[in-house]
């Protein structure tokens, strides 16, 4: 995966670097550096570096005392470029080329002559695991996201797992924001027909008329969304019957629809049941699903797995990086 550095306004304009995975260009204005630029008097000595892996590249700055600018933004933490994002450090303006970088965009490309701010800054994700007593594993992001960084981006990678069901509870949303299904089904179908439009619903994969993804957007830190992903030889008929299921379940074993209700379909409620409940309980009402990914409730722009030893793969293949608690 070439990547090309190349200067677009500055005292060396015009001048530009290429780099190939393995590689990192060190930028500043001291004769040390891969890329010296000794005559812009706003940039520090060592002020950021590039590096390029196989399949990603990322920036990091290097505490310069007037800051790293990807696509207008400061960058607080080390980022990953994307494809014609625009650096700018000191007096010195670049555009950073991949060539041949495929990903799924989640935002609208840049256009010509649009505003850089199109392609949004990209934090490395980074995750702690911690075991609990259920018998699961909490994947959870190991700081939260900064404010330029735009969630979907981050918690949309994990979406590469496969689609997933979402359930999702409408009466908590902006009034007028909740997405269109050309498929959904009330997970409260014990309720009367008249009642039934305070259900939450379940939404399968590939019901939804736009980009899954979007929904983050509008239900995310609302207590009003799970992300639910399932084994793939798993019928949505079946999926369908079990949450409705578990919601007439009181945990007993019993599922006989005479036990109450587990109103386990908020994040609020189910994050503490599969950290802490036996694993009898959580097998029973995870049955044929593989992860579940939801909000930390209380911690905002904050996101967690609750899954097997195997998600850590998972994550590490959608570039999420093992990381560790800020001090």
């Amino acid at each position: 995966m070439p990547v090309i550095v190349h200067i677009t306004s500055g005292p060396n304009q015009g001048q530009e670097k290429t780099l190939k995975a393995g590689e990192k260009l060190r930028i500043g204005r001291g004769d040390e550096n891969d890329f010296s630029f000794p005559d812009d008097e706003r940039m520090s000595r060592n002020h950021f570096v590039i590096k390029v892996e196989a399949t990603r590249c990322r920036i990091e700055d290097l505490n310069s005392s007037n800051g790293t600018y990807v696509n207008d933004d400061r960058i607080e933490r080390p980022c990953l470029l994307e494809d014609g994002a625009r650096v700018r450090a000191g007096q010195t303006h670049f555009v950073v080329k991949i060539v041949g970088q495929t990903i799924h965009r989640s935002y609208p490309a840049l256009r010509p002559g649009g505003s850089s701010r199109s392609i949004p800054t990209v934090e490395i994700p980074k995750f702690m695991a911690e075991a609990c007593p259920s018998g699961l594993t909490c994947y959870r992001a190991s700081h939260s996201l900064s404010e330029s960084t735009p969630l979907r981006l981050i918690v949309g990678r994990l979406f590469q797992h496969g689609t997933p069901y979402l359930i999702l509870d409408p009466t908590k949303l902006e009034p007028g924001t909740a997405p269109a299904a050309l498929q959904s089904t009330p997970l409260f179908d014990w309720l009367p027909p008249e009642a039934r439009q305070i259900s939450p619903i379940i939404i399968p994969p590939g019901a939804l008329e736009g980009d899954p993804i979007d929904v983050l957007d509008v239900a995310w830190d609302r207590n009003a969304l799970l992300c639910i992903f399932v084994a793939p030889n798993v019928s949505v008929d079946i999926m369908l019957r079990h949450f409705q299921a578990m919601t007439k379940w009181s945990g007993d074993g019993s599922g006989s629809g005479e036990q109450g209700m587990l109103g386990w379909c908020w994040p609020a409620v189910l994050s503490p049941l599969l950290a802490s409940r036996e694993p009898k309980f959580v097998e029973r009402l995870l049955q044929g699903v593989t992860a579940v990914l939801m909000e930390v409730p209380g911690q905002p722009r904050q996101w967690q797995v609750y899954g097997g030893a195997e998600f850590r793969e998972v994550l590490l293949a959608a570039d999420f990086l093992p990381g560790t608690a800020p001090a």
